[in-house]
């Protein structure tokens, strides 16, 4: 967690607005997810086009579609379902994205299954 009380004291020093520009990408890239920190990662979600214009589109999707596909495989079954119609799976397109893969692994893997 030390790195993150890092991050947190360094983003303190420059303006929100400066966040997103090419030469702080790193960190978040390489040291936010939505586990280890949710709040900043929801705030790359929420300014994802100021992101994209300053680090490039694919990067950021990419960045976002491989977190939110991590966090649906964490979720159960349950929770899966009801991820459809909640933040950030119900307005984001790149968590829309990863819960369409997600559902077409699980189909893939359901037929496995019955294959065996």
């Amino acid at each position: 967690m030390q790195i993150q009380n890092v991050i947190k004291k360094y983003l303190k020093k420059i303006e929100e607005s400066n966040w997103s520009n090419e030469e702080n990408w790193s960190l978040f890239e390489n040291h936010i997810t939505f586990y280890s920190n949710p709040t900043l990662f929801d705030f790359v979600a929420q300014n994802k086009t100021d992101f994209q214009s300053k680090n490039g589109v694919e990067k950021i999707s990419k960045y976002l579609k491989r977190n939110y596909t991590e966090m649906l495989s964490l979720k159960s079954r349950e929770d899966l379902k009801k991820a459809v119609d909640e933040y950030p799976f119900n307005t984001v397109a790149e968590a829309q994205e990863a819960l369409e893969s997600y559902k077409v692994i699980e189909k893939s893997e359901f037929r496995f299954r019955i294959t065996d």
